[in-house]
């Protein structure tokens, strides 16, 4: 009879060992005793045309290699050309002979534009904090072979650390400190922190009057001394051209006055002892013609 096979899900394998199986038990049997319908798995409708004969399964099988097998690298198409693409393990250590491990190190003028990027904020890299401290400066230190930098600013001759702090410590920190100002333009902050109205009373003055200038008042001292002056509209002055309006200037002693140079000027005593002699000698002498 004809044996029918279905590859199905199964390998190679398998399938060889599944109709070798098949075939013996069916040899075993007298082809009298089988009774179609005892036969398990038959399809329900099949011609000649669709059975392979003992021949062709066999000739099939010689063209199938078995499961356990090998291939030689030309068998693989494009294999050869893959592995051309790639480095081996002595060119890849050759390769990475003069490369750092990950985790390593650069000098800051290794890093392009670093240094002008940071001076550019005002910000020194260093790699030893110069002496004498400069006030009002920041820097960056870094020291050789340490992968961080350091932060300083500089202040009552000093390097002060810029390290960072917990939320804690600067609430304990802040805690002391002055808060903002929110007063007023016209008030002042006190010792205790409160604030109080800048006015003269805040800074001791609070009995001085709000006078002008010429109306402030003077002590009764110097009160009385101005008393004993004279108005300056009553008196003559020592320069400046003045005319007594009225009364008699009666002088306790002769003013001296200089030479007389013209008719309205007053004459001293010796202007007045030279012209009346000169006066008297003309009565004496000859007749003078006027």
């Amino acid at each position: 009879m004809g044996l029918v096979v279905s590859f199905g899900d199964y390998g190679v394998g398998d399938i060889v060992q599944d109709a070798q199986d098949l075939y013996d038990l069916l040899l075993g049997l007298c082809q009298d005793q089988l009774d179609w319908k005892n036969i398990l798995n038959k399809p329900e409708l099949y011609i000649k045309s669709e059975l392979y004969s003992r021949t062709q399964i066999d000739q099939m099988l010689e063209d199938i290699a078995p499961g356990s097998h090998t291939h030689t690298i030309s068998d693989v198409e494009g294999l050869q050309d893959a592995l051309d693409d790639r480095y081996t393990i002595d060119q890849v250590a050759s390769l990475l002979d003069d490369k750092s491990d990950v985790g390593h190190t650069h000098p800051t003028t290794d890093i392009e534009g670093l240094q002008e990027a940071i001076a550019a904020l005002g910000i020194q890299i260093v790699d030893d904090l110069p002496l004498p401290v400069q006030n009002g400066k920041v820097y960056m230190f870094h020291a050789a072979g340490d992968p961080r930098f350091s932060a300083f600013i500089t202040a009552n001759g000093q390097y002060i650390p810029l390290d960072a702090v917990t939320y804690s410590a600067m609430a304990v920190a802040l805690a002391s400190k002055q808060n903002k100002l929110t007063g007023t333009a016209s008030q002042y902050v006190r010792g205790d922190g409160s604030y109080a109205d800048f006015n003269k009373a805040s800074v001791g003055l609070g009995n001085v009057a709000n006078l002008s200038p010429a109306d402030l008042p003077i002590s009764n001292a110097q009160a009385t001394v101005n008393a004993q002056k004279a108005n300056d509209n009553t008196v003559l002055h020592k320069t400046g051209n003045e005319t007594k309006s009225s009364g008699v200037l009666t002088f306790a002693n002769s003013p001296i006055v200089p030479m007389p140079t013209n008719s309205a000027e007053a004459a001293n005593k010796g202007y007045v002892d030279t012209a009346t002699g000169q006066v008297n000698l003309w009565n004496e002498g000859d007749e003078v013609a006027w």
